[in-house]
């Protein structure tokens, strides 16, 4: 009887099954190893009607290529601290596709889910791990896939291939992805799948379905003689291809180039190659200077990220390779293209900005040595460079102090940080900030990892999971002693205090953890201690305009709160594997990848809009827009604009001149100037714009005027309506209001013109008559004209303002509310519209009071008062409830309406929704 195997894996090209080879067998490439968790007989049949079957059945396992370990054998630095068992099963419920997916439930302890039996492998061959998953409250712990590589019974030591951690709640999206070459001499791997519990998340819910690992033959990219994928006007631009895993034959190559970010600017570019011979058992290998081939087509680079496509095309039979990187290439003008152009003739080794000591904003990146492995060798490889980079900090994740000794990974003889590293332009600047999980059971472990490497980063995050003891604390106290220099920092959140044993803060800034509100009770220009790190995670996914923007917004909030030492989870991500042995760093610097170019870049171009300049605050704010004003020393303001949410914003602000402004990207943004008016109109929106050569002084002096009485009343004789302004220029100004009444109305007399001194306020008051016939009881546009004189030069700002007609028996406005938390989160308590209702009558009244909120949907809130009785003179504070979403309320309406009773007199006041600072205010 013919016995038919389990469908569980197959060749993606219908090839024999990779599992009936012997090692060292030459596999047919390429490979698809595709799991779907179902549990089926011989004969393609599901004998088991439960809807949750166990891994393990019986103590016989159900499905052929899966198995489970929990507690010490799912990590054994951490193994279960209590006996809870966590759950794995394959369900009928939810499956992506297909009859059943895996299962995993923890409530605290680690899980792992491993493959039986191991498969081959080719080695130098690339392998692509991908999985579907959804989660629910796995927010504290994470699940972690791996592919380990062995050669014979024997695991190569560090050459694990990780997948990203995935957190957080997610319904199914194809997100567990891992990607790599196979080291040599391996010649089988497995996959692990680890849920990595924590007793804070309580019960933590993964489903896993298509899990699959695919083998190619790989194509590496790399980028001879730079350090990393940053590339000047004018140097060579070499591009060497390497590819293994091929057949025997004979395969052209062909080179794609485009211009990744900023998109639609330049057209793509195509170069084949002459054919190449690939050897039995030889890679093969492709060296041009990109530059010279684009000269041939007349072609040059302009500043941006450029992907790089390479394909080797195989014959009939015999599949090619393809892979791709990106490069940088750097401005072409500006300061820092005249500053390397004159540096050109030390080669390479020029620094790009040159050696500057504690700039006003410190930038840097977050360094990721895959596995944690060989972090000493990284860094010293890093440090012998040249100093062409263009920030000054990095962050070195560490892992488990108990880890890294054991594994005998502490750095070795790696120069120390600020050491001269043989730039003829001096010493670098560089900041190293050592992470390290603090360990309980591994505390003198973690204490011994910072003493053995204090003479290289001279700054350590130490994450413990929960306070330190007091011996903890004091053996901390003692390594001060012992290394002076050191410092040490504990992650906290936004508002958390810093710890006594700390020298500084890290806070961890997301999306949706965003830094919008310094610590209670400190000013927004003292929220932050300058030693203060702030590490900006940017989230996968997100397309390299996304991904700009939210760097831009995070960037710009966290220095609007103080912070001055700002870290990206981006762009630059490590790897090992170039040199001769696996997992040994190839001389001079390790490969560097840009997943995202735009990240990159948008980081390049904030440094280049604060690099000397200092931020000095913020300019009329609101929950919907920022306007950050930076004062450039050298001459000249600069005004940082973006939305805060998803949606652009218009914006009207007052320069009295037309200004030039760029976005992130380095793209002259549209922006259009009202003569008449005096104002700029451009949309913000959430990718940060630049306006150059900003007007500040005038702009905050013109934007200060404001009506300090007026509200009027229905009679004949005059009232009085004053405006007050304050002068924020460093020079006296002459300043002129004119004022144009609605038709009907008129002024006794106009405002005289008036010079105020430098933080001096002045004010006008004129008297307004209404017109004999009774006006209704409305808002009343008043056209105001302020002529600013500055430096003999005649400024016009003309706007708009309401002024409203009230009733003499009855009043109504708004008070104030309670700050939220931040531009999307729920107000500190329920959010809430209250008004005061007044009896300005010299007898009691009684009153029907409605209010409404004009959103545009039909469960708009409405609330009613009927009855209520009073005094003369006397007030009673309402309240309506609003929607729970500050954006939601941004622009819109309120509408109060007051009925007296037994009078049949009427009235109806409306409120728009704005923002200012960090309240909602209600204006008439």
């Amino acid at each position: 009887m013919r016995r038919l195997l389990p469908l569980t894996v197959w060749s993606c090209l219908a090839l024999p099954l990779a599992s009936r080879q012997a090692p060292g067998e030459t596999l047919n490439l390429p490979l698809c190893y595709e799991w779907g968790f179902e549990t089926p007989t011989q004969n393609g049949a599901d004998i088991f009607s439960m809807e949750e079957v166990p891994i393990f059945l019986d103590e016989r396992v159900t499905q052929p290529d899966w198995m489970q370990l929990f507690g010490s054998e799912a990590d054994v630095e951490q193994p279960d601290r209590f006996p809870r068992q966590p759950l794995a099963q394959f369900t009928r419920r939810l499956p992506r596709e297909g009859r059943r997916c895996l299962y995993l439930e923890s409530s605290g302890d680690h899980l792992l889910i491993q493959l039986i039996k191991r498969k081959p492998l080719l080695e130098e061959v690339e392998v692509r791990l991908e999985g579907w998953v959804r989660m629910r409250h796995l927010n504290e712990g994470s699940l972690r896939a791996e592919i380990r590589f062995f050669e014979g019974r024997f695991e190569i030591p560090g050459t694990r291939l990780s997948a990203e951690p995935l957190r957080g709640d997610r319904d199914w999206s194809p997100d567990l992805r891992a990607r790599g070459r196979v080291p040599k001499g391996a010649d089988s791997f497995d996959v692990r799948l680890l849920l990595e519990g924590s007793y804070f998340d309580k019960l933590a819910m993964v489903w896993i379905d298509t899990l699959k690992v695919e083998v190619y033959p790989a194509c590496r990219i790399r980028w001879p003689g730079r350090a990393a994928s940053l590339a000047a006007a004018g140097e060579p631009l070499l591009l060497e291809v390497e590819c293994a895993g091929l057949s025997p034959g004979t395969y052209p190559v062909q080179v794609e180039l485009e211009r990744a970010w900023p998109a639609g600017e330049e057209a793509g570019w195509r170069f084949t190659g002459q054919r190449f011979v690939a050897e039995s058992g030889q890679p093969l290998r492709f060296l041009e200077d990109l530059r010279s081939l684009l000269a041939r087509d007349e072609k040059t680079l302009l500043p941006g990220l450029y992907r790089v496509g390479v394909q080797v095309q195989g014959a009939p039979g015999a599949p090619g390779a393809q892979g791709e990187s990106h490069f940088v290439q750097l401005e072409s003008g500006g300061s820092r293209s005249e500053a390397a152009a004159k540096t050109a003739s030390n080669g390479p080794s020029a620094a790009w900005h040159g050696p500057r000591l504690e700039p006003p904003v410190q930038l840097g990146w977050v360094l990721r040595p895959q596995g944690q492995q060989r972090a000493g060798e990284l860094m010293e490889a890093f440090l012998s460079q040249p100093a062409n980079f263009p920030f000054q900090q990095i962050l070195l994740e560490w892992g488990d102090g108990t880890k890294v000794l054991k594994n005998g990974q502490v750095p070795g003889g790696a120069r120390a940080a600020g050491s001269n590293n043989g730039s003829k332009n001096g010493p670098l600047s560089f900041s190293w900030l050592g992470k390290v999980r603090w360990s309980k059971a591994g505390s003198q472990a973690c204490l011994e990892l910072v003493r053995r490497s204090a003479g290289l980063v001279r700054e350590w995050e130490i994450a413990a999971a929960s306070p330190l003891s007091a011996e903890e604390e004091n053996a901390l106290a003692g390594l001060r002693q012992e290394f002076p220099e050191l410092s040490f920092g504990a992650p906290v959140g936004a508002r958390g205090e810093r710890p006594r044993w700390a020298q500084f803060r890290v806070l961890e800034v997301t999306a949706e953890t965003p830094v919008e509100a310094p610590p209670e009770g400190a000013a927004s220009s003292s929220s932050a201690d300058p030693k203060d790190w702030v590490v900006i995670d940017l989230p996968r996914g997100l397309d390299g305009a996304g991904k700009a923007a939210l760097l831009g917004r995070l960037a710009f909030q966290s220095i609007r709160q103080g912070f001055r030492r700002l870290l990206v989870d981006e762009p630059w991500e490590f790897f090992y594997g170039t040199g001769e042995g696996p997992g040994t760093p190839a001389p001079g610097f390790a490969e560097a990848i840009l997943p995202s170019g735009a990240a990159l870049l948008g980081l390049l171009k904030i440094e280049e809009w604060v690099e000397s300049a200092a931020f000095m605050k913020e300019l009329s704010p609101d929950l919907r827009t920022s306007f950050l004003w930076f004062q450039d020393p050298a001459g000249g303001d600069r005004l940082i604009i973006f939305s805060r949410g998803q949606e652009p914003v218009p914006v009207s602000l007052w320069t009295g001149v037309p200004l030039p402004a760029e976005d992130l990207a380095g793209r002259p943004s549209g922006v259009k100037f009202n003569a008449a008016e005096g104002t700029l109109e451009l949309p913000a929106g959430d990718l940060p714009v630049c306006l150059s050569s900003f007007p500040a002084a005038r702009f905050e002096t013109a934007w200060s005027l404001r009506r300090s009485a007026g509200e009027l009343l229905p009679k004949t004789a005059g009232q009085k309506l004053a405006y007050t302004i304050k002068n924020f220029s460093r020079e006296p100004l002459e300043l002129n209001l004119e004022i144009e009444p609605p038709p009907g109305w008129r002024l006794k007399s106009a405002p005289a013109a008036q010079t105020l001194p430098p933080g001096k306020e002045g004010e006008w008051a004129v008297e307004v008559f209404l017109p004999r016939t009774s006006p209704h009881l409305k808002d009343y546009l008043f056209s105001l004209r302020l002529k600013m004189v500055e430096g003999g030069k005649t400024y016009q700002f003309t706007r708009a303002d309401k002024v409203p007609l009230r009733s003499e028996i009855v009043g109504v406005e708004a008070r104030e509310v309670p700050p939220p938390r931040s531009a999307s989160s729920p107000f500190a308590e329920e959010p809430h519209f209250p008004f005061l209702v007044r009896n300005r009558a010299a007898r009691p009244i009684r009153l029907k009071v409605f209010a409404k909120a004009l959103l545009g949907k039909p469960s708009d809130p409405l609330e009613t008062w009927s009855g209520v009785t009073l005094a003369p003179q006397a007030e009673k504070e309402l309240s309506l409830k609003l929607p729970a979403d500050v954006q939601t309320l941004l622009g819109k309406e309120l509408w109060v309406g007051v009925q007296v009773i037994g009078t049949g007199s009427s009235h109806t006041y409306s409120f728009r929704v704005e923002s200012q600072g960090d309240r909602l205010v209600f204006e008439r």
